[in-house]
């Protein structure tokens, strides 16, 4: 049975409607198109096209995922997902002639990307045993959409709204759900954990992304279950995690992976910081980290060095003669500390090598006689591309100590933007010369003697810019040879 909605009624605010489903067939009040098809929710012409095409030859569609999560908010969606009877043999001939993407056929999926519009067909389908805790060991397909959506792991992922009608089909009461903000397993939480791990992991990565609510036998499972996250591979932990760093919400997702367990699996180093005293009245350590990860802004290498930034101070912690707490070279160590955590997340090595430099200069000095030679150094040593992202740390990790970063910031920063408009000399490539001049003027061939004038050369730029002409660095140049052979004849 579909119940309708008559006379133009609209979506309440959430931008879900209400119904009652006492008659248990999951099949609830059809949304409004009006409202579905408005300028959040607006179903794109190749999804349209499609779903025609596919209904056109007599299979059922459903849309699916976040898709019809966003559609029901009134929210603009990016990938379309779309269960159908159709199967994959005949979503490929329906859909003939089009750039299928069949690398998922043999669980019954085939894709569909075109101008920016990423459409995914399903065939309706339910699992077999997760015996790796991570994939099913076999798919098999289905007539009936509610027995599709019973394979799912959330109830606000269980909905799928009918095309063309948009009835809302919601077995699970995910729509309930989502209008309230509530994140609930499909049936079992414990069981859908036992299935794949990695659910554990996207429920903390909603809660950040949405603002989503975790309810408590799902918190409880999770706690449960978080050491199964161990038998997932650490490329798909990373994927989630890095979702979850750059979320509005990532301030109590983080510390829900601490609550529930899942932060000992996925960064045990952090663990010493939990409850860490700092010797302040503004907590522990791990809320301060926390609280200078949300302050700055959601780059992902720049939100990783924040969280990170402090993770050796535990272990650096000594008593100077004063008989005040140190953390002497937290740094530098921390620098490291992060460096084997993201390899063994994966981490591409260039986040890698911006989030160890983040890490081992972010206790850089700053004060009014800081000399421009000095910022010069500095730029160089983080290079042009980190500079700044450096000093919203500074910033940030000053904020969540709960203490303005002072006037004194912004001045070194002003006074680093004129330094990089100015082109003046930060690092090697900013010579006037190179390698090739070094050997030329002192009858040299490649070896370690090179690299020493051009260190030499570079100290010498970045004291004095003005001397970063090819004439005058070729007469010190000649200089330098002067001076050794002195040296040598001496």
């Amino acid at each position: 049975m579909v119940e309708r909605i008559g006379g133009g009624k609209r979506l309440p605010p959430t931008g879900i409607e209400t119904w009652s489903n006492s008659g248990g067939t999951g099949v609830c009040s059809v949304v409004d198109m009006c409202c579905c098809s408005g300028a959040g929710g607006r179903v794109p012409g190749l999804v349209a096209s499609l779903l025609n095409l596919m209904v056109g030859a007599g299979r059922e569609c459903y849309i699916v995922g976040g898709a019809a999560r966003a559609m029901l908010l009134g929210q603009r969606a990016n990938d379309w997902d779309v269960a159908t009877s159709a199967s994959p043999s005949d979503i490929g001939s329906i859909l003939r002639g089009m750039n299928l993407i069949r690398k998922g056929e043999r669980h019954g999926t085939i894709g569909v990307e075109r101008d920016g519009v990423n459409v995914e067909f399903t065939t309706f389908r339910t699992e077999g045993e997760y015996s790796d805790g991570r994939r099913p060991d076999s798919v098999r397909f289905v007539s009936d959409i509610r027995e599709d959506l019973s394979r799912r792991d959330f109830t606000l992922n269980a909905i799928a709204l009918r095309w063309p009608d948009l009835a809302v089909v919601d077995p699970f009461h995910g729509a309930r759900d989502l209008r309230r903000g509530i994140l609930r397993c499909v049936g079992d939480a414990a069981e859908r954990f036992r299935e794949d791990a990695l659910r554990m992991m996207r429920a903390v990565r909603f809660e950040s992304e949405h603002g989503w609510t975790i309810e408590r036998r799902t918190r409880a499972a999770i706690a449960t279950n978080a050491g199964r996250l161990d038998g997932i591979s650490r490329e798909r932990v990373r994927d989630e995690l890095s979702r979850l760093i750059v979320g509005p919400g990532a301030a109590a997702a983080l510390r829900d992976m601490i609550s529930l367990g899942l932060m000992a699996r996925v960064i045990p180093e952090f663990m010493d910081s939990v409850g860490y005293p700092t010797g302040s009245p503004d907590g522990t350590l791990d809320e301060h980290a926390i609280r200078a990860t949300e302050s700055v802004r959601p780059f992902l290498p720049l939100r990783l060095a924040a969280l990170l930034h402090d993770i050796a101070k535990p272990g650096c912690f000594i008593v100077d003669g004063d008989g005040r707490g140190r953390f002497f070279g937290h740094d530098s160590a921390g620098a490291e500390m992060a460096g084997v955590v993201l390899r063994r997340l994966k981490y591409p090595g260039a986040i890698a090598r911006r989030v160890r430099v983040l890490i081992r200069e972010h206790m850089f000095f700053y004060d009014p006689s800081v000399t421009d030679a000095g910022l010069r150094r500095l730029i160089g040593r983080v290079g042009e591309e980190n500079v700044f992202d450096l000093l919203e740390l500074r910033r940030a990790d000053a904020a969540a100590w709960g203490v303005a970063a002072g006037p004194f910031l912004k001045q070194v920063e002003n006074r680093i933007r004129f330094i990089l408009d100015a082109e003046q000399p930060v690092n090697g490539s900013s010579l006037a010369v190179d390698g090739r001049d070094v050997m030329a003027a002192l009858g040299i061939g490649p070896g370690p003697r090179v690299g020493k004038v051009l260190r030499r050369l570079l100290e010498a730029v970045m004291n004095d810019p003005a001397l970063n002409e090819r004439g005058k660095l070729m007469a010190l140049i000649e200089s330098m040879r002067a001076c050794d052979s002195q040296s040598t004849d001496s």
